[in-house]
């Protein structure tokens, strides 16, 4: 009964691991984007 839960645990845990790059990925994109447009509006109002 173990193994296969183990075996069962193994790619949900895989999925969660790459869900987990996936969003410290986009949260880093999301940091670059936000910091370039802040830029773009700074150089804009000044």
């Amino acid at each position: 009964g173990s193994f296969i839960a183990a075996v069962l645990a193994i790619p949900v845990l895989g999925i969660i691991q790459t869900s987990m790059v996936f969003g410290v990925l986009n949260l880093l994109m999301g940091l670059v984007l936000y910091s370039i447009l802040q830029q773009k509006i700074v150089d804009r109002i000044g």
